[in-house]
């Protein structure tokens, strides 16, 4: 097999969750659910009814072949930036709700900007980036 094949296929197999790597490890199966396409990040502010009833709608119509998880930042800018950057390039998707947080614009330009979906209130710079979304 080539080198490129064998990469290829591992990196196909970490996005959709069932590998990781440990530096000087080595690959190991972390999840044998091999019917999952796609990992989706969701990190919200906080648990209310709103996030709720959109939580339980992604679960619902995504349910058989995507693995949701959830994150919360609880307002705190610094923990916004922490999650994120403990989760790049782990995920398909990555579903923000930043809140009013300032200054977390260059987290969210970490991410690939074609995997990354914004909601809620969008101060320019994060308008900018979401414009350049292609896909919307």
């Amino acid at each position: 097999m080539s080198r490129d094949t064998v990469l290829t296929a591992f990196s196909e197999l970490k996005n959709r969750g069932i590998i990781n790597s440990t530096g000087g490890k080595g690959y190991y199966v972390v999840n044998n659910n091999i019917r999952i396409q796609s990992k989706v990040f969701l990190l919200f502010d906080e648990l209310n009814a709103i996030k709720e009833d959109l939580y339980k709608a992604l679960i619902r119509y995504l349910a058989n072949e995507v693995q949701i998880d959830v994150f919360f930042h609880h307002y705190d800018q610094q923990l916004f930036a922490d999650i994120i950057k403990k989760n790049l390039d782990t995920y398909n998707y990555y579903v923000i709700m930043p809140a009013n947080l300032r200054d977390i614009e260059a987290c969210i330009d970490l991410l690939e900007d074609d995997k990354v979906y914004i909601l809620d209130q969008l101060r320019p710079r994060i308008i900018k980036i979401f414009c350049s979304l292609s896909r919307l």
